[in-house]
C-alpha cells in the first residue's frame, strides 16, 4: 500500500480553487449589472485566485494515478474547499460564519436548503447561484 502524496492532494484542490474562482465572476458580474457592492465578490475572488496561484506555483504535478488514499483525500477536502472559499462572499456581506458555510455547502451540492431567515433581503447577487 502506498503513502499519501500530499502534493498530488493539494495539486488537485489548487485546481479546484482555480475553478471556484472564475466560477465567482458570475455573482461579481451580477453584482456590475445590478450596482451592488462589489466588496464581498472581489475580496473574495481575489483570495482564491491568489490561493490557487501559490498552490499551482508552489507544488509541482507528480506523474502516475492517484492511489486510493489520495482520491479520498482529494474528494473530502474539494468539497470542504468548495464550501469554505463560497462562503467568504457570504461572510464578508455580514452572515454569521455557520450560516455561510451551510449556505455555501448546500449551494455546491445543489441541496436547495437555507439557514437564512428572510433571503429576498440578501443582494441578487449574493442570490446568483455562483458560490
Amino acid at each position: 500500500m502506498s503513502g499519501l502524496r500530499i502534493n498530488v492532494v493539494l495539486g488537485a484542490i489548487g485546481s479546484i480553487l482555480w475553478i471556484i474562482g472564475i466560477l465567482m465572476i458570475i455573482p461579481f458580474m451580477v453584482a456590475v449589472y445590478y450596482g451592488e457592492h462589489l466588496f464581498p465578490f472581489s475580496l473574495s475572488l481575489t483570495i482564491t485566485l491568489l490561493i490557487a496561484f501559490i498552490f499551482s506555483l508552489l507544488l509541482t504535478e507528480e506523474k502516475g494515478e492517484w492511489n486510493m488514499r489520495e482520491g479520498f483525500m482529494i474528494v473530502a477536502l474539494g468539497w470542504l474547499t468548495a464550501a469554505i472559499f463560497s462562503s467568504m462572499p457570504y461572510i464578508f456581506e455580514g452572515t454569521p460564519p455557520i450560516n455561510a458555510l451551510f449556505e455555501a455547502m448546500s449551494g455546491v451540492t445543489a441541496t436547495g436548503a437555507t439557514a437564512l431567515a428572510d433571503i429576498e433581503s440578501y443582494s441578487k447577487s449574493s442570490c446568483s447561484g455562483g458560490q
